[in-house]
Parts: structure tokens; C-alpha cells; sequence
């Protein structure tokens, strides 16, 4: 990888390997590559997009301050699995970002729901 558009989740000097891009297995938070008349350009997908003119993908580049754009399937090259930084290899890149996402979310549930057991048991044993 060479430019910054995609940081902080790809940095310049990584290593990309791709899949082919299946229409079926894209999903929220998949980096891909994208084919545009400027060059490829690798982007996070953000949705699935129903318009007039069939299925399109909405994406974004993280590292940039620009709006989202749209793309249909057939600009879509290939989807990143694995990413390569300073010897160490981290896959899959974008369920790595998505189960991230839901252990945090899965985590402060948790830690609700302890604290509220707690209290409760505070509560009734001072009741005792």
C-alpha cells in the first residue's frame, strides 16, 4: 500500500492480498477495490444501496475527509483478507473491524449487567 487514504485501518508500506470480489459475500465494514476511470482505489463499504439502477455499494475512504460514493458491483475488483504490517499478519481485515465492534458492544453489555447484579445484591443483602 502506498497512500494514506485508507489509515488508520491500512497505513503506507502494508501488505494487501485480495479475493475475488462475490456479490453475495461483500459486507458492511469489507475493504475493497474499487476500479474508477482515475485507477483503483481501495475503500471500506459503509451499505448496500438500493437505487433505480440496481444494487450499489456506498463506501468510504477512512483516511480522508470526503464524502461517501457510490459504486456497482461490476467496479469492484476484489475484497482485502489479509493485511500484512512489519512481519505480522492480521485477517480477516474487515470482520476483524466489524467483530471488534461487536465484542465492545458485547463488553459493556456485560459490564452493565454485572453492576446491576452487584447492586442488586447489595441492595438485598443489606436488607438482611
Amino acid at each position: 500500500m502506498e497512500g494514506s487514504d485508507m489509515a488508520p485501518h491500512v497505513l503506507p508500506g502494508d501488505m494487501l492480498e485480495f479475493e475475488e470480489a462475490r456479490l453475495l459475500d461483500l459486507r458492511r465494514d469489507d475493504i475493497v477495490l474499487i476500479q474508477t476511470r482515475a485507477g483503483c482505489l481501495l475503500r471500506r463499504i459503509l451499505q448496500r444501496v438500493l437505487s433505480e439502477g440496481g444494487e450499489r455499494f456506498e463506501v468510504v475512504a477512512d483516511g480522508l475527509e470526503a464524502p461517501p460514493t457510490r459504486h456497482g458491483f461490476d467496479e469492484i475488483l476484489a475484497r482485502l483478507v489479509c493485511l500484512g504490517r512489519e512481519g505480522e499478519t492480521l485477517r480477516p481485515v474487515g470482520d476483524s473491524v466489524g467483530r471488534s465492534r461487536l465484542r465492545r458492544r458485547w463488553r459493556e453489555r456485560l459490564r452493565h449487567l454485572w453492576i446491576g447484579l452487584l447492586l442488586r445484591l447489595g441492595r438485598e443483602s443489606r436488607s438482611d
